[in-house]
């Protein structure tokens, strides 16, 4: 059964909390939407990148090209490709359940998302991101460190993930003391560390796509790996979360995105049209509303 969340933080006692992530979505992007954090400190990330680095022979991991023989892990010459890939996969997961590391993962369901808010813009991966956020933030606090976030490099993202960001972070009781000033993305070929959190990213995604996806699956062997060290958590947003008065937050954006008079106004009086940027812009501008 997945874990909700509830970060533990005892032992992430660093000056400074080192997070990378990544994102995964199902096959058809109409489902899952996952966002992963994992969070330790250099010397831990430092062990486990030279590990990391040597089981995959210097290649970029990338956990679905792995499972599906894509891309470098296709080799049609060799019969034993799929074996070997799959051992591959199987040995990286057991580096990150030793590594000491800790990961969160946000995992939103997008059908249900769109079940009760069907006419607002698609901010699925702008929600795993707070989300993630807020967690870590909250880990970052209790051990009274500050956590610097490196997330894998999205074209499509990467501006409006940076000024949530900032919004957030000078808007929140408490970001400011515990999360760095700056966000940075970048390739994930060019980091192991965020290729670390591909595969984090993907177990999440496919651990609640078993569970709510149109064919249903037992847990894969990976993820209980992982779920077992107690160090690894998902929270997924499905059903329950978009009913429940708890989603609050979300409704918030929601309200906004289809088209508020604060916002049809702010817009006008600017001289722009609506657009993922400038609904972030504008929420920034009403502190309260975050």
């Amino acid at each position: 059964m997945v874990c909700s969340c509830q970060i533990a933080t005892e032992r992430l006692c660093a000056l400074l909390i080192l997070v990378y992530g990544d994102e995964s979505f199902d096959e058809t992007t109409e489902r899952i939407c996952a966002l992963s954090g994992i969070m330790g400190t250099e010397t831990q990330w430092a062990e486990l990148e030279r590990r990391w680095v040597r089981r995959n022979e210097g290649r970029p991991f990338h956990a679905k090209n792995c499972e599906s023989d894509w891309g470098l892990f296709q080799n049609p010459g060799d019969s034993e490709n799929h074996k070997k890939n799959q051992e591959l996969y199987k040995d990286l997961t057991i580096l990150l359940a030793n590594s000491g590391l800790f990961g969160y993962s946000a995992v939103l369901d997008l059908v249900a998302a769109r079940k009760y808010f069907p006419a607002a813009v698609d901010l699925a991966y702008y929600r795993c991101f707070w989300h993630v956020l807020d967690a870590v933030q909250e880990a970052a606090a209790h051990v009274g460190d500050i956590a610097k976030f490196t997330f894998a490099s999205r074209v499509e993202s990467d501006f409006n993930a940076l000024t949530l960001y900032g919004n957030l972070r000078n808007s929140l009781p408490g970001w400011k003391e515990s999360l760095a000033d700056e966000l940075s993305s970048i390739k994930a070929d060019e980091n192991p560390r965020v290729q670390v959190g591909d595969l984090l990213a993907r177990e999440s995604m496919k651990a609640i796509d078993n569970i709510l996806g149109p064919v249903k699956r037992p847990p894969r062997k990976s993820w209980e790996t992982l779920k077992n060290t107690g160090r690894f958590f998902i929270e997924p947003f499905s059903e329950g979360y978009f009913e429940a008065s708890a989603a609050a937050r979300d409704a918030k954006i929601e309200r906004f995105s289809q088209g508020t008079r604060d916002y049809t106004e702010w817009l006008e009086k600017k001289g722009r049209h609506h657009s993922h940027t400038n609904l972030l812009v504008f929420m920034g501008t009403r502190k309260h509303s975050l």
